[in-house]
């Protein structure tokens, strides 16, 4: 890389990765000699984190926290640059049908391209528009008063997010001039297609976590735990998919945040926790869980370390 900022900047663009790249590199640091690096990031949209590339013919280079020190600049100093360098760039999109619409520059940072506001509000959608970002060579952006449009994103999506690169299933809406991370009504026609998506990600996110942990545990480097799998049920009828996580009583679990905790008796030994335990939706528990979980900081995705076990009294309550 130059020595000097000022024959770095004009090549620098952005670079928008799912949000777990820079947690898990980070992580990673902590049990791995020699790995302590630093990359700056910005969080987009709860799920998503934005870095600086600097950008070589063949190569993009995430730059690290030693660069900018040694050039003697901030993060936002550069990334306001980058986001000036990407908008001076060819962008082209594609309509996929009436309103829903497919970037087709193909320079690998399509996916950044939600960051410029402009762009996407020259795309003509129903509502607000609503983006998807399976890798890094497609934006996908549609309407979210579009039934038809957001079936055809998810369904594009789909397809995308199994090709190298890979970004995030998750979707996010444009609304009071940010991206917030949005499903559309459970009784939306396309809300089992964008639940799957988004489930299929933090699955993801929450094994390559899961491996870190049990680094950390077996380094020493945190207290002895179990760490809690984050578990998709599909039932391949027309009911959405959900998550679940199970609690078991006599453990000291990581737990990740699931759509539902299956409650396992220190006694209880099964392979269907979502049959033969007790079933409770974490959204009705959550406040009454505080007494049991403490949530770790600096997780991504979060994590929430269990102390003691819910009485009887809880689950006479909140069962269901």
């Amino acid at each position: 890389l130059p020595d000097e900022y000022t024959d770095a900047q004009h090549d620098i663009l952005l670079g928008l990765r799912n949000r777990s790249y820079f947690a898990l590199a980070e992580m990673q640091s902590f049990v791995t000699p020699g790995a302590q690096l630093s990359w700056p990031h910005q969080t987009l949209g709860e799920h998503l984190g934005v870095g600086l590339v600097y950008d070589l013919p063949e190569a993009m280079v995430m730059l690290q926290g030693a660069h900018l020190e040694n050039w003697g600049v901030t993060f936002y100093e550069v990334m306001e640059n980058a986001l000036s360098n990407l908008g001076g760039l060819d962008a082209g999109f594609a309509a996929i049908d009436d309103q829903t619409y497919i970037s087709t520059t193909g320079d690998h940072y399509d996916a950044c391209r939600m960051l410029i506001a402009e762009l996407v509000a020259e795309l003509k959608v129903k509502g607000d528009p609503v983006a998807m970002l399976p890798n890094r060579d497609r934006l996908i952006v549609t309407g979210a008063r579009d039934p038809q449009g957001l079936e055809t994103a998810a369904l594009v999506a789909q397809q995308l997010i199994t090709q190298p690169r890979p970004v995030t299933g998750h979707a996010f809406r444009y609304q009071d001039d940010e991206w917030v991370p949005w499903l559309p009504p459970e009784d939306h026609p396309a809300y089992r297609l964008f639940k799957s998506l988004s489930l299929g990600t933090r699955q993801q996110d929450y094994r390559q976590q899961a491996r870190l942990l049990q680094d950390w545990v077996a380094a020493g480097a945190m207290d002895p735990c179990e760490v809690g799998e984050f578990r998709v049920h599909e039932s391949g009828t027309r009911q959405p998919p959900f998550s679940y996580c199970v609690w078991r009583e006599g453990q000291t679990v990581l737990l990740p945040h699931a759509d539902r905790i299956c409650f396992l008796r220190e006694s209880q030994e099964t392979d269907h926790p979502l049959v033969e335990g007790i079933n409770v939706s974490w959204a009705k528990a959550e406040r009454s869980m505080s007494t049991w979980l403490h949530e770790e900081e600096h997780f991504y995705p979060v994590r929430y370390r269990t102390r003691g076990f819910p009485t009887d009294e809880f689950f006479a309550t909140f069962q269901g």
